[in-house]
């Protein structure tokens, strides 16, 4: 098993030297490594901690530490569950035949249901370095940061990618209430328009969630302190069961107070019921399903609430995908499925494929096929 260890991180190594990190200089073991250095701004997603931190992996359960990460790796190492025991064994983690069986099905799970999704640290390097090439303006004092992002706490813990976002850029905006999709709306947008800089940018990055659990069910979290997994995203998967259980419902009347007091679940309550026939039938079940629909609802309305007159020369960077939440202790993954440039007057620049090509180097990128995701992106959003 050592061995395989020690086989592991070699390769690791050779990953780093491709992606411009310096490997340990006497292998993985090494006790002396060289002192390190001073993060650049492409760097500032990596693990920065302060000197005496502690190294727990509950991250999500108060500590101030992160979770793991082979940030440096390639993508195919990252999707192997032996490279993250491997990791955890050689930075001093005991790692249970339980551990190891978590790594193993949490793992497959992301990987069958969405290909294409790698760890949250390795894809902030990836949109930072794609962006140093083709926006040499793209830095946190020039560009504008918001994000849409349920307010769950699995979505907000250190080391996940909306924590990664307001390291490196400072500070955001917020667009996103429940499920992840952008309430703010217009209103919103015009209120974020008016705080970027001048000849400034905009990031905008839109990911609903989903949860796994350590068995690799999809759509419920295994959280901390808690006997058994809970529903993730809860507002989603709630919707889908009432009206599984119930059958289509219409929501409430708009002018009526009990449709106010809970006016973001019966938007997503409409969503899910409106689209209950393509959910039911996605080749990876319906909590796929679920999740992709709830993404394709989220982009439509942020591409149709923005108003690219407001960047007065700028561009607007929107990032859209699926965050995966990841049980302990393997980080949070993120499936990029939108990465375009944004300009006044212009048809939007396609950056995904850059992504792809990062990912290139050591496996096949799937992307999720119109089959799989069933639902056109080209469709209104239901009616409130």
């Amino acid at each position: 098993f050592f061995r395989r260890s020690r086989r592991l991180f070699a390769r690791m190594n050779g990953a780093a030297r491709m992606n411009g990190a310096a490997p340990t200089p006497n292998g993985p073991l090494d006790k002396h490594p060289e002192p390190k250095k001073q993060p650049t701004p492409l760097d500032r997603s990596a693990d920065s901690r302060p000197e005496g931190s502690p190294d727990s992996l509950d991250s999500k359960c108060g500590s101030l530490s992160r979770k793991p990460s082979l940030l440096h790796a390639s993508p195919s190492i990252t999707l192997d569950p032996d490279a993250w025991i491997a990791y955890l064994v050689l930075s001093g983690t005991s790692v249970t035949e339980t551990m190891s069986a978590i790594c193993h099905s949490a793992i497959n799970a992301a990987r069958k249901n969405f290909p294409g999704s790698l760890p949250d640290q390795q894809i902030m390097n990836m949109v930072l370095r794609s962006m140093a090439g083709k926006l040499p303006g793209f830095t946190p004092e020039t560009t504008m940061l918001a994000t849409c992002f349920c307010p769950d706490e699995i979505q907000n813990a250190l080391g996940d990618l909306s924590h990664l976002l307001l390291e490196h850029f400072g500070k955001k905006f917020d667009f996103a209430g429940l499920g992840g999709l952008p309430f703010a709306g217009k209103t919103g947008f015009k209120a974020f328009a008016g705080h970027m800089p001048e000849n400034g940018h905009m990031f905008i990055v839109v990911a609903p969630h989903i949860g796994v659990t350590p068995d690799g069910e999809l759509g419920k979290y295994q959280r901390c302190n808690q006997s058994a997994p809970t529903t993730a995203c809860g507002a989603c998967v709630g919707a889908w069961k009432l009206a599984c259980e119930d059958g289509p419902k219409p929501s409430p009347p708009v002018s009526s107070p009990e449709y106010h007091e809970d006016y973001q679940f019966r938007l997503i309550q409409t969503l899910i019921t409106d689209h209950m026939e393509d959910i039911q039938e996605h080749p990876d079940g319906p909590m796929a399903g679920m999740a992709y629909t709830v993404f394709d609802y989220a982009l439509q309305t942020m591409l149709n609430i923005m108003d690219l007159t407001t960047l007065k020369g700028g561009k607007l960077v929107l990032l859209g995908g699926l965050q995966i939440n990841m049980p302990e202790p393997l980080s949070d993954f993120f499936l990029p499925l939108y990465f375009k440039m944004h300009a006044e007057g212009a048809e939007p620049k396609d950056l995904l494929h850059l992504l792809r090509e990062e990912a290139i180097d050591a496996m096949q990128y799937q992307s999720p096929s119109a089959e799989r995701r069933k639902m056109s992106r080209n469709s209104r959003p239901p009616a409130r």
